[in-house]
């Protein structure tokens, strides 16, 4: 159960169960100082929670960082329908600061669990043990919370609003628990799509759990990531909360769409291996013949430049058929230094009878260009088919420009460019 305040203590938000915990009523209390709504019973002459909550606060605003304090006794006054009277209550707090876009506090959540039953019995001595009992099972839970290397939160189910999160949470979305505890999910831009929440609230509701839903998030880099939902409904000081626990499985998605890749390209590559293998053989004949009536039209220059152009029309597709097994890895690549501006310049002239009249090529070559270590048909092949790409785009006609450049490539362009690895 909480309440929201502003800097100067003004109670601007409020939870049903703290409304009820604390017999008030919210049109009664908003607006309103926490001291004028909550002031000490003046009828007990040791009562200290109004200058130990003020202490406490005060801290959150210097250090802007949560206070946890020890526990406090501070009665609660009934409504005047029920005589007024002040009644002992007991309270565990935490405040915690809710920081502004330049770090300045804007509220506090202050956060407290109704205590009074356990230090009544405490006080009485009865059920000793029981209790604990169930105080080590609290601390084996937090312990065993913070340990888990899975992200875990507790958060309200009406609206979202975290409660706690573990370490795991923090170190996975990039946030600070001074940034999480107090605000939603929405309000963290946590879901990519906000019904997803409504989805998961929605299966609760009917099922009362939830196990391995797949879920996008967003980090607060605003990366998007997908994860593995698993989600409960719990009561937490008489609230309905919703514990989940969730596993990143980003790599595995990328690892699996990488495999079903490779598997449809390698079957692409018995394919074209295939063809490429039976075209040659048709091109060895084409070829062997252009060379062998090349030698009896030798004195007819008119027939001699037909077969040379049978003879060229030959070796291009014998280039094509090599870039073919080249794919299906069934042709050993040969990778060598090599000068880009100096291939893109030797395919300039074949590049533009390949785009049409209507498209105006044009090169922008870096003097300074670093050399690459590549297999010279692939690289001549790929700037082809960027060619081709760029033609299709543009039906109508325009400008193509072919440009090199040497560029750094960051560690974050290669977080979201995998496999790609940082470098020059």
């Amino acid at each position: 159960m909480y309440l929201v305040l502003t800097p100067d203590f003004n109670i601007v938000a409020v939870s049903d169960a703290y409304l009820r915990a604390t017999l008030t009523k919210r049109e009664d209390i908003l607006g309103r100082g926490v001291f004028e709504v909550f002031p000490d019973n003046p009828n007990d002459p040791l009562a200290s929670g109004v200058r130990n909550l003020r202490t406490s606060l005060e801290r959150v605003l210097e250090g802007k960082v949560a206070d946890t304090m020890a526990v406090q006794k501070y009665d609660i006054r009934k409504p005047e329908s029920e005589g007024g009277e002040f009644e002992e209550r007991y309270w565990s707090p935490v405040n915690s600061p809710v920081s502004g876009p330049h770090k300045e506090v804007r509220y506090i959540i202050h956060c407290v669990q109704d205590v009074t039953e356990f230090v009544r019995l405490k006080q009485q001595g009865i059920e000793q043990r029981k209790l604990t009992d169930d105080l080590k099972a609290e601390e084996r839970f937090h312990k065993a919370f913070n340990a888990s290397p899975e992200p875990i939160t507790i958060a309200n189910l009406s609206d979202g609003r975290y409660l706690d999160v573990n370490e795991s949470f923090l170190r996975t979305t990039g946030y600070r628990r001074e940034e999480v505890i107090g605000r939603t999910s929405l309000e963290l831009k946590f879901w990519e799509r906000r019904e997803d929440r409504a989805r998961l609230v929605a299966l609760l509701e009917e099922q009362g759990s939830v196990r391995d839903l797949e879920i996008t998030f967003c980090t607060k880099s605003g990366e998007q990531r997908t994860a593995l939902d698993s989600a409960e409904i719990i009561e937490v000081a008489g609230q309905k909360c919703i514990i989940a626990f969730f596993k990143d499985i980003t790599e595995r998605k990328f690892l699996e769409q990488q495999l079903r890749q490779a598997q449809k390209m390698e079957a692409v590559g018995r394919l074209s291996g295939g063809i490429a293998h039976d075209f040659n053989n048709l091109l060895g004949v084409i070829i062997g013949y252009s060379e062998l009536l090349g030698e009896r039209v030798a004195q007819n220059a008119s027939l001699r430049k037909n077969v040379e152009e049978i003879k060229k029309a030959g070796h291009r597709a014998a280039d094509l058929t090599r870039q073919l097994l080249a794919f299906s890895r069934q042709q050993v690549l040969d990778p060598k230094v090599l000068d880009l501006n100096a291939i893109v310049a030797g395919l300039e002239k074949m590049l533009r009878p390949l785009i049409g009249e209507d498209i105006e090529l044009s090169t922008a070559l870096d003097p300074a260009l670093g050399h690459v270590k590549a297999d010279q048909g692939q690289i001549e092949q790929v700037i082809m088919n960027l060619v081709i790409n760029g033609r299709d785009a543009m039906p109508e006609g325009g400008k193509l420009m072919i440009e090199t450049a040497s560029v750094d490539l960051d560690e974050d362009y290669a977080r979201r460019h995998p496999p790609v690895v940082p470098g020059s």
